[in-house]
């Protein structure tokens, strides 16, 4: 499991596919993704762990900070 080292907000739903690249959850109105904490094990190395997207697919936040996921996601 990718995020075991993350404390998820039990809010989040767990919408992970197996067709995914990473895990995922929604939340309000926010899909977030989140990638291997290991860069070697992402399928695209180029990619941040944390990605917010909006239902319309339109990214939103691209970080390496899961702070900053949550402080985004939280004053929204």
């Amino acid at each position: 499991m990718t995020y075991k080292d993350l404390n998820i907000p039990k809010e989040w739903e767990n919408t992970s596919s197996s067709n995914d690249a990473c895990p995922s959850f929604i939340y309000k109105d926010y899909q977030i993704f989140i990638d291997d904490i290991n860069v070697n094990e992402r399928e695209n190395q180029d990619w941040k762990r944390f990605s917010i997207f909006d239902l319309e697919q339109n990214m939103l936040l691209h970080t390496d900070n899961y702070n900053q996921v949550l402080t985004y996601i939280n004053n929204k």
